[in-house]
């Protein structure tokens, strides 16, 4: 009886700090796979980002097949029979693959007007509203040219975090750009290539979308999402933690300066009298009547004796 509940003593003891070690490999297994998650996300988001840049200006498999736009151009003169709008330029297509990039550039438009320098042969809606797909695009270029530095360089960041924590609120503002970018400019382009598409097929032509490339584009601006409220939880947790300690240190601060304050002034009040004894009497100790002081002697009656003495001598 004894042995068992010694033994449940032991065990009640030992309860509490097996619960906070589980606890603490909880914390530390949850903290490891953010960390892997967070770092898949953003390789993943840079990798397909630069996928996108990429596009039109390597002519190896699989850049070479990727694309935002393919119609058929046949019925203009200064265009290949099948084009295909990437990221820099237009290219042709031989074996699905693209071909022929020659004429590329940055923030390249995908307006068939300002392409093929002409107005024939081609969709009428691309000349009535040839400023819609050509600042859209234009925009759109820029935009995901943005993304791709931010969050890579977020990349970077979070990777320095895990050294010092003073750099998780710059990469939580790069995040955070680099998703409003990506965002903005997928729009812009998804936009433009569904009205181009749309414009090819009403007139007669056949076009389709690269699915590869605007899988890539909404697959980023996913994992960015993601990246932005998982990174931002633990950050603001953080900040929050930091604020909640400050305060509780102020308010450590003004308790003890207020019990100074209270101490120095009980101390001045005392004035160098030393310890003293507000408790009474102790029991045992013997309490003196104070003895009477002698009654003042005036300087009247002195003189008064001296002047008696002068009198009798003067008598005698």
């Amino acid at each position: 009886m004894l042995g068992d509940d010694i033994e449940d003593r032991e065990l009640g003891l030992g309860g509490p700090r097996r619960g906070q070690k589980s606890r603490m490999l909880v914390v530390k297994a949850s903290k490891s796979l953010v960390r892997f998650i967070s770092i898949l996300f953003l390789a993943g988001s840079t990798l397909l980002l630069l996928f996108i840049v990429m596009s039109g200006s390597i002519n190896h498999a699989p850049i070479n097949k990727f694309y935002w736009l393919q119609a058929d151009t046949s019925n203009i003169s200064s265009a290949p029979a099948l084009s295909r709008w990437t990221f820099w330029g237009v290219c042709g297509v031989s074996g699905g693959k693209n071909v022929n990039c020659t004429d590329l550039g940055p923030a390249y438009p995908l307006s068939p007007v300002d392409n093929f320098h002409t107005k024939v042969g081609m969709p009428h809606d691309f000349v009535a509203n040839r400023s819609t797909y050509y600042y859209l695009t234009r925009f759109s270029f820029v935009f995901l040219l943005l993304a791709l530095v931010f969050v890579g360089l977020s990349m970077l960041f979070y990777l320095m975090s895990w050294v010092s924590g003073a750099f998780q609120g710059t990469m939580f503002v790069l995040i955070g750009l680099g998703t409003l970018l990506n965002i903005t400019g997928s729009a812009c382009q998804t936009a433009a290539v569904a009205m181009a598409k749309n414009k090819f097929k009403d007139d007669h032509f056949k076009a389709k979308i690269g699915v590869k490339m605007m899988a890539f584009a909404w697959t980023t601006v996913a994992l960015d999402i993601c990246l932005f409220f998982l990174l931002g939880s633990f950050f603001l947790k953080r900040v929050y933690n930091a604020h909640r300690e400050f305060v509780e240190l102020q308010k450590y601060k003004e308790q003890t300066a207020a019990v100074g304050y209270d101490q120095q002034g009980l101390d001045q009040g005392i004035g160098g009298m030393g310890p003293v004894n507000t408790m009474g009497p102790i029991a045992g100790d013997t309490v003196e009547d104070p003895k009477p002081e002698p009654p003042h002697q005036s300087g009247i009656k002195f003189f008064k004796i001296r002047r008696t003495h002068k009198s009798d001598d003067e008598s005698m």
